[in-house]
């Protein structure tokens, strides 16, 4: 509810007298029009948000209720008082001027507040605050969702620069919340330059709903990744498309030999690593050609593989993931310049979501990656839809960390935006 100092605040700013008593009651408007609105919104609100407080110290309802409702009806003032003045004031201005206006109030400071009085709520009540984050129901009643509703009572009466304005608030609202997310998200997985470069975008996590801790990560693109290349079964089937894992692994090779001066001190190494890449090409596909399934399987796995050398200790580690990552690359142009019209839109999709399970592969804890497995083991590991061995690497506690606040509020801040008036 609103506190003194904001009943205050409001009273001298907008003409409102406290004759003596317990109530608070509106001084009659110099302006009927646009006070008398302001009379009608603040004596209503501040009575149910007395009311809510008034039950809560009756034990007719919860400390918690009472929170939500009083929150509510202080945060719903502000957006009358808003809705009202530009009403009032800005009839004839542009809409585009009038959402500026709006995108202003929705940060102004008794929003802010407002959500101030959450965080005194929630170190006096802080199980029953756990319990709201805990179920999600923080989303909507926190007062940063409230500064949407700017202008919303002018839009319901169908004034449509009003409607405007409400809308553009919850935009905006929106898009802070869920870019917040971003942010956290971004800060748990922690692309590297390699990623971004594999085609990695943070708001594909939230595009697939991936988003959560490392390993959850992990497991959500694992699945979905696999229902995808059970769409592309199927939109195969009978379909005659090969690639030849032996031409892509000579066009890696060769573009391994290219760079020798960038991996002084590697060489050795990455020649140790293509005699090994290629007994696995052999050993996958001993005529070289595979169909697009089994190529789709052959990148997931190299480009697991690359993913899972990172940053570990053993003497080959960096060459086996330069090795895999340029393999991953070849194979990844082939593919798309293979697969016919009827299954782009689904290797568009695959080629979004191999970059996000990689990233999150990359860091997590070297020894919750175990040893470093061949492109068989990595191919089997990845492929199989809900593979039990899949999941051992996602059930360690240590990298299980804020991913899920990042989620949460991406997920807040999209609502937002739906939830136009």
């Amino acid at each position: 509810m609103l506190t003194r100092d904001q009943v205050e605040k409001y009273r001298l700013e907008f003409g409102i007298t406290t004759p003596t008593g317990s109530s608070l009651t509106p001084a009659e408007p110099e302006q009927p029009g646009f006070f008398s609105r302001i009379k009608e919104a603040f004596v209503s609100r501040n009575k149910k948000a007395i009311d809510a407080r008034d039950k809560a110290e009756r034990g007719e309802q919860n400390r918690v209720s009472s929170f939500i409702q009083g929150a509510g009806q202080g945060a719903g003032f502000i957006g009358d008082v808003a809705a009202e003045a530009l009403k009032a004031v800005l009839p004839d201005v542009a809409e585009d001027k009038i959402a500026e206006l709006s995108t202003r109030l929705a940060q102004a400071k008794p929003v802010q507040e407002a959500m101030a009085s959450y965080e005194k709520f929630k170190t006096e009540h802080p199980e029953a605050a756990a319990n709201l984050e805990a179920t999600g129901l923080l989303a909507s009643i926190f007062p940063v969702a409230k500064a949407g509703q700017v202008g919303t009572k002018v839009a319901a009466q169908g004034a449509k620069k009003a409607g405007a304005v409400a809308r553009e608030g919850v935009d905006i609202t929106g898009r802070g919340v869920e870019k917040t997310g971003q942010k956290i998200q971004q800060t748990v997985i922690r692309p590297s330059q390699r990623d971004i470069e594999d085609g990695f975008k943070i708001e594909n996590v939230a595009k697939y709903d991936l988003g959560g801790s490392l390993p959850q990560t992990v497991a959500k693109t694992h699945t979905k990744l696999n229902e995808l290349s059970q769409q592309l079964r199927e939109k195969l089937a009978g379909a005659e498309v090969a690639v030849d894992l032996n031409d892509v692994f000579a066009k890696t090779a060769a573009k391994l030999q290219e760079g020798k001066s960038k991996a002084f001190g590697d060489n050795s190494a990455i020649a140790r690593v293509l005699e090994s890449l290629k007994s696995e090409v052999d050993a996958v596909a001993p005529e070289g050609r595979v169909d697009l399934i089994e190529a789709t399987n052959v990148k997931r796995g190299a480009g697991n593989k690359g993913a899972w050398s990172y940053n570990r200790p053993e003497p080959d580690a960096s060459a086996i993931e330069r090795v895999y990552n340029e393999f991953y690359d070849v194979l990844k142009n082939e593919i798309e310049r293979t697969a016919p019209e009827g299954v782009k839109e689904i290797n568009k999709a695959l080629s979004e979501l191999i970059p996000i399970q990689n990233a999150a592969l990359r860091r997590l804890p070297v020894e919750q990656r175990n040893n470093v497995l061949s492109l068989t083991e990595s191919i089997g590991l990845f492929s199989t839809l809900f593979d039990p061995k899949a999941l051992l690497i996602v059930g360690a506690s240590k990298a299980a960390k804020s991913g899920r606040v990042g989620d949460l509020l991406v997920k807040t801040g999209r609502k937002l935006q739906k939830k136009k008036p």
